[in-house]
């Protein structure tokens, strides 16, 4: 990539924010949560912490010197502080002058510690400077925490990170050595010891109880019996001796088998097996170029007297005072079956050999023996030339086989090449096929462009036709709602003027009655109050009736009797209908 755009896209990645938890656009880094990002004056780069610095750069940040911070909300670049001087926002809760720290974690206690120099996670109540390790110590450990002169100054035994300015939780495990608490738990997923020392770093006893158990209940070959090894035990750091093993050697000091073998016994050393012995006494009498017959020999016979001893012969006495007589006395040399049976052979030389090692005498065997097992080394030379001769003749066939094999091979190499020429003719008929198809494709897809364009003309005069009825149903709907509009107007006005008759008629009828008829029943008007008298019965007349059939005209407003009180509610209705219906 031209180094120019990597320069301009490295400028463009710093001015960007960057998140803490994205998800909920929290802004920060993965170590912490800050709204600011600072400039790191041995390479000018913007990073939001010193950790994102050195994962990607080939030096380490000094935090020290840093001066310049840049807001990533308003992306102003001023001193470093708790709050941006142009947006006013709080760039973190914590803000350490001396170690040119923030961290706005909302869950995150930190202080300054002025003997170690830095910031600690945790509140200051609930840690002490420890003058001894040069580091500060839980105040729960202050009596039982085991005190080594700078113990935080070290890396980290699983990931190499600087203890002292590690984030991370560190723990102090049994051998005192320091390890961040999540290396410690990814470590015991796959050993029990310490990456440092190798001591155990929990209890054991479970583990070391079932190793003493499967040791309870197994055994060792007899060449490995009374076999001994030297151990130095990684828990007690004490040097022992202890039965050999394959695999689990207890500590004599501890009972752990958190050990580590530095020595075993040799094995040309006296074992007490008595076939070692056998085998070393054979070499002895044995002239040079019958010792490697031999030495096969005694192999066979080590694994054949175990054997044989198993499944057929007796067990010896282990009183050598009521030893009963002589080994040869259980066996019949002269019978045939000896001679041709290898077993019983075999079983004669382990019992003489193991009487001989209980009896403590010397023993040499006799010139027949030795004729007899020169004559077994002969016949096993005779059938190792017919297993050779065997052998040459797989050997031919393996020949004849990988001959044929590779005339098969070069014919099927040389139908591999026609099928690569039917291949190739097979791949530009595809490449003529699919350029067909992309023609009818392409052919299909004008057609559907086309059919879609008519489609949406059809649709677009559809919606014409059907707009332009809409109108015409509109205004004729407007049309027949003026006429009725206006038909209702018309009947209105002739009910307004048969209305505005029938009132003047009435009006005229009413001021009729009143000059004619109204002092005749004992009625009389002064302005507009209807004044009656009592004595003629018109008490008995509905005050509201008179009121409503008078009010028609206009004229009068009360109704009273001529000594000046009000009519009852209730009048006769009979004079009432009298007083209406009397014709002028």
């Amino acid at each position: 990539m031209n180094p120019a755009r990597c320069h301009i896209r490295s400028i463009v990645e710093q001015a960007e924010p960057t998140y803490h938890d994205k998800e909920h656009q929290i802004l920060g880094c993965q170590h912490y949560q800050v709204k600011a990002k600072v400039l790191a004056q041995c390479c000018k780069v913007w990073v939001a912490c010193r950790f994102c610095h050195n994962d990607i750069q080939d030096h380490n940040m000094d935090r020290f010197a840093v001066e310049q911070m840049k807001c990533m909300l308003c992306l102003e670049e001023q001193p470093l502080g708790q709050q941006c001087q142009k947006c006013k926002a709080t760039m973190a809760r914590y803000f350490c002058k001396k170690c040119r720290l923030l961290d706005d974690g909302p869950n995150k206690q930190v202080f300054h510690c002025d003997q170690c120099g830095i910031c600690r996670s945790g509140s200051s109540e609930e840690f002490f400077h420890c003058k001894g390790c040069d580091a500060c110590v839980a105040t729960e450990y202050r009596d039982s925490h085991g005190c080594r002169e700078q113990i935080l100054h070290a890396n980290c035994p699983i990931c190499g990170e600087d203890l002292n300015d590690s984030t991370q939780t560190i723990v102090q495990i049994a051998c005192e050595h320091l390890i961040h608490e999540s290396c410690l738990q990814q470590s015991l997923k796959y050993s029990y010891k310490c990456p440092l020392c190798s001591a155990s770093l929990c209890n054991m006893d479970a583990l070391f109880g079932a190793i003493e158990r499967y040791l309870q209940m197994s055994s060792m070959p007899h060449k490995y019996r009374n076999r001994t090894s030297r151990i130095f035990c990684n828990d007690c750091r004490q040097k022992s001796a202890a039965k050999f093993h394959f695999m689990y050697h207890k500590c004599g000091q501890c009972s752990s088998f958190n050990t580590v073998v530095v020595g075993v016994s040799s094995p040309n050393q006296h074992s007490g097996h008595p076939l070692d012995s056998a085998e070393l006494k054979l070499k002895n009498y044995r002239r040079r170029d019958e010792l490697l017959t031999t030495a096969v020999w005694v192999n066979d016979l080590k694994s054949r007297y175990l054997e044989y001893l198993r499944d057929n012969a007796r067990e010896l006495p282990t009183d050598l005072e009521h030893f009963p007589g002589s080994i040869h006395e259980h066996i019949d040399f002269s019978s045939s079956a000896y001679a041709q049976n290898r077993e019983a052979l075999v079983a004669y030389r382990a019992r003489e050999i193991l009487a001989e090692r209980m009896q403590g005498a010397a023993f040499i065997p006799s010139s027949s023996e030795l004729k007899k097992l020169e004559a077994s080394v002969e016949e096993e030379e005779r059938l190792l030339q017919q297993v050779q001769q065997r052998l040459s003749e797989k050997v031919g066939q393996a020949s004849a086989s990988i001959e044929e094999q590779s005339q098969k091979y070069q014919q099927a190499q040389q139908a591999a090449q026609t099928n690569e020429e039917l291949a190739r003719s097979v791949t530009e008929l595809e490449a003529e096929l699919e350029a067909l198809l992309e023609q009818v494709e392409e052919k299909e897809q004008r057609e559907r462009d086309a059919a879609e364009q008519q489609t949406r003309e059809l649709q677009a005069a559809h919606n014409e036709v059907i707009r332009e009825t809409a109108q015409r149903d509109s205004a004729q709907r407007e049309q027949q709602r003026l006429a009725e509009r206006e038909q209702r107007l018309r009947g209105d006005e002739q009910q307004r003027r048969m209305s505005t008759a029938d009132s003047h008629d009435q009006q005229r009828l009413v001021e009729q009655w009143l000059r004619a008829v109204a002092p005749a029943v004992g009625a009389r008007v002064e302005g507009n109050t209807l004044i009656v008298t009592l004595g003629d019965g018109i008490g008995a007349m509905s005050n509201r009736r008179i009121l409503a059939r008078f009010n028609e005209l206009g004229r009068i407003e009360h109704v009273r009797t001529d000594d000046g009180r009000t009519l009852p509610p209730q009048l006769n209705h009979d004079v009432l209908m009298r007083l209406l219906n009397e014709q002028p």
